[in-house]
């Protein structure tokens, strides 16, 4: 069900959503509320209610995904998925208050994903813990950046382009340096340009990324 679930995200997220709550309900009665498998179908109904712009239903299931996890956490600290879905949890939270225009409650949540996997990153050589870890910094530079902290900001892109794992993604993260330094006042509209064309470059051939 879970699968089926999210291959709808891209085709209808209001029957993706039915599906996710369906499996939420299900996988409860079976395994329990904090339950991996639960906290699995959970996020599923987070992102697809984020997509539809239902920001009230997604923040709420990625505090109580968060809630779950960190009690996790606490009771198995060396368990390297738990802690690498916390870091991601935190970081769709922020993505939400982003999208929100929550820009300083954005930043505190990414400063927590990045705390949990600068940890992890440690001692996980999963390509996805360095993942999660760069959209955390990029995405906290972009809500730097509208704060007008532009050397924090500037700081954060440094540290996602040292962790990001695709020449995509490292266009994406020069685009958001250049609109950092033009927010800054710097003679910057050619050099946003370029790497506006650089990242539609990437994007147009379809490299696979999360943005």
């Amino acid at each position: 069900m879970s699968n089926l679930a999210t291959v709808l995200e891209h085709v209808d997220s209001e029957e993706s959503i039915k599906l996710h709550q369906l499996a939420v309900e299900i996988s409860n009665k079976k395994w329990g509320k904090g339950h991996k498998q639960t906290l699995h179908y959970l996020n599923g109904v987070g992102n697809a209610s984020a997509g539809l712009g239902d920001y009230n239903t997604a923040l709420q299931s990625f505090r109580d995904i968060i809630e779950a996890r960190v009690g996790l956490h606490a009771e198995h600290p060396d368990d390297i998925e738990n802690t690498r879905m916390l870091g991601g949890a935190y970081c769709n939270l922020g993505n939400v208050h982003l999208s929100l225009r929550q820009h300083a409650e954005a930043v505190e949540i990414y400063t927590n994903a990045i705390t949990v996997l600068e940890e992890l990153v440690r001692r996980d050589s999963q390509m996805v813990t360095r993942q999660f870890l760069s959209y955390s910094y990029g995405n906290r530079a972009s809500a730097r950046r509208y704060l007008n902290q532009f050397e924090q900001s500037l700081e954060d892109v440094t540290q996602a382009l040292n962790v990001a794992d695709t020449n995509r993604r490292k266009a994406y993260l020069q685009l958001t340096r250049a609109k950092i330094v033009a927010g800054q006042g710097g003679k910057i509209a050619a050099t946003v340009k370029s790497a506006q064309d650089v990242y539609d470059e990437f994007h147009n051939d379809g490299e696979l990324a999360y943005e």
